[in-house]
């Protein structure tokens, strides 16, 4: 059984979008091998991904603890997701579910078909059936995304519980295309420990540069940490032409993606009246709905720009996107920024805050050509910048070969599962 730990369920478009590409590789690949998605709602992955592969269970079991609200720091919450899991090994690793025998399950199971499980001293009753079978582990994967950093604490539980699976079961583990920054040092008297939970790790790829530096300063030139790409170059999304445009005298299109907190890039309240305004100049508008919550952000367009179509995060990940090299982007989100610059779009980020300024700087690293806008210009004054320079699709003309890297770490993950 492969089991792949996931940011999947919100639905987040950047998240499910990954999945999707190393759903379809295991199906590709290993298409015999049970695969389990631990995610965030079963439900909400379920209707995104039932089907990608033919052998996929949905489970909300260490994600669950993962989200538990408990207080501390994220390097207190990976020794929580640590001793969970060792606490609880006799449960967690006695015998196949399947085995003749089931005096020992009975004894661990409580009234209803309950497994009881202790998370520091907490008593859980917890379903059997929503508890995957470790016994029948071939790898654990946790896949690549944004939701492990010191920005939600909680989220270091996930690392923390794959070393102890790792050291239970012996199996490989791997991480791909992590971006953790920021990552607080873990304090003095805990760096043994972190760097051995780090070590478990078979394959520890980052997304980016500042997180692989992050994780460097802890390890050393020990483990095994690479610096890599996100996990959507497994299979980068392209566009429906190849050419720059699909009919010689239609208009670019023009594709806006972002958070509800619009507010801080409009102090006069221009922002909105600038996109109708530069909508003007296009075919099609489209917005990328990421997530839920931006909802918010695509009432307020509607209201400007009556025309502007909706792209769902199953549409997205399901669908053909509907874009072109001419294309232009105006956007605040990280995914949908990388997709378009690899796609040859010209456009505008909008970084509101240092989690996200180091999102969009580490796509202008690899060649994207978007421009920041900032509080000091207006949306228009900024699209006069990007019109008087011309545009590079450097990071078009690398997708070949940045796609290739990331395939060589899928064939490392196969070997590690002897294949």
């Amino acid at each position: 059984m492969i089991y792949l730990l996931s940011g999947s369920g919100a639905p987040n478009f950047g998240d499910e979008l990954i999945v999707r590409k190393w759903l379809d590789h295991y199906a590709t690949h290993h298409p015999d091998t049970p695969l389990h998605l631990d995610c965030k709602s079963i439900n909400q992955s379920r209707k995104i991904h039932g089907g990608a592969h033919p052998e996929t269970r949905f489970f909300f079991f260490l994600k669950a603890l993962a989200q538990d609200k408990a207080p501390g720091s994220f390097w207190e919450h990976c020794a929580r997701g640590f001793e969970f899991v060792m606490t609880n090994a006799s449960v967690l690793m006695p015998l196949p579910r399947d085995w003749k025998q089931k005096s020992l399950w009975d004894t661990l199971l409580s009234r209803k078909n309950r497994l009881t499980l202790n998370d520091r001293g907490r008593k859980l009753q917890i379903p059997l059936e929503d508890v995957p079978d470790f016994t029948k582990l071939k790898l654990i994967h946790l896949v690549g995304g944004g939701y492990i950093s010191g920005s939600w604490p909680n989220s270091g539980f996930l690392l923390g519980c794959c070393a102890a699976l790792k050291r239970l079961f012996g199996v490989p583990v791997v991480a791909t295309g992590l971006g953790v920054t920021p990552l607080p040092l873990p304090p003095p008297e805990w760096q043994g420990f972190i760097r051995s939970v780090l070590e478990n790790f078979d394959l520890f790829e980052t997304r980016d540069r500042d997180s692989h530096d992050s994780i460097g300063k802890i390890l050393g030139d020990r483990g095994n940490a690479l610096c890599g790409l996100d996990d959507v170059f497994l299979q980068f999304p392209q566009a429906k032409s190849t050419g720059a445009t699909d009919v010689p005298d239609e208009k670019p299109s023009l594709h806006l993606s972002f958070f509800p907190k619009i507010s801080r890039f409009d102090s006069t309240g221009k922002l909105i009246e600038d996109i109708r305004l530069t909508a003007e100049s296009f075919g099609d508008v489209y917005f990328w709905l990421c997530c839920k919550p931006d909802r918010v952000v695509f009432r307020l367009l509607k209201k400007a720009i009556p025309g502007v179509k909706l792209l769902t995060p199953a549409e997205l990940v399901n669908g053909s996107i509907p874009m072109k090299r001419n294309d232009f982007m105006i956007t605040s989100r990280f995914h949908p920024h990388l997709i378009g610059a690899g796609n040859g779009m010209s456009g505008i980020f909008l970084a509101q805050s240092a989690f996200y300024r180091a999102k969009h700087h580490s796509v202008t690293a690899l060649g994207s050509s978007f421009v920041a806008l900032d509080n000091k210009r207006t949306l228009l004054e900024t699209m006069n910048e990007v019109k008087n320079h011309p545009q590079s699709d450097r990071l078009r003309q690398r997708v070949g070969e940045l796609s290739q890297q990331k395939r060589e770490i899928a064939q490392a993950i196969g070997r590690l599962l002897g294949s």
